[in-house]
């Protein structure tokens, strides 16, 4: 399952002192070719920065603060909206 925008997500063999280690989750992309093909997640940490991890090796993490209910998730969208423009 595919996770959705801005959801955490956790790479499982990444040291708790790496950076990179939960981040954001961004899209979903497809690489061809020779080297690591296959499905990859993009992650950022919101700061400007990406990286990608493979699925197989990533875990969905909460994180405190976290938008649970509908009415969370709605306040959430507004105030980013406020911010940046409506989405999509």
């Amino acid at each position: 399952m595919t996770p959705k925008f801005g959801d955490w997500i956790r790479g499982v063999f990444a040291s708790e002192s790496n950076p990179r280690r939960d981040g954001m989750f961004v899209r979903e992309k497809l690489n061809s070719g020779r080297l690591n093909p296959g499905k990859w997640w993009e992650l950022t940490d919101g700061k400007g920065e990406f990286w990608s991890y493979p699925p197989t090796s990533c875990i969905a993490i909460p994180y405190e603060g976290a938008p649970v209910t509908p009415e969370q998730i709605a306040q959430r969208d507004a105030e980013w909206e406020k911010q940046h423009g409506k989405k999509g």
